[in-house]
């Protein structure tokens, strides 16, 4: 399984925002007041997007039909970054 790196970074205002730079095509990112707020945001954004594919009957892009999206969703809570 191909691991998917996703990177935190404080912000200016003082939250924290986190992305996901290998996934091209996909506009996937979170933010929060902390670290956890960050990663949880971006778990939602992302069952968002998958929720998307599937009301509109579309074709999941490879990135997500392999699988990587689902479990990075899955790891998000349990990762330290």
């Amino acid at each position: 399984m191909k691991t998917i790196v996703a990177v935190i970074e404080k912000a200016e205002d003082g939250g924290y925002g986190i992305y996901c730079p290998e996934l091209k095509g996909v506009a996937l990112y979170g933010y929060g007041l902390t670290e956890q707020e960050a990663r949880e945001n971006l778990s939602e954004n992302l069952s968002a997007i998958l929720e998307h594919y599937e009301e509109e009957n579309e074709t999941v892009p490879e990135i997500i039909s392999g699988g990587v999206l689902s479990t990075l969703s899955q790891r998000l809570s349990a990762v330290r970054f």
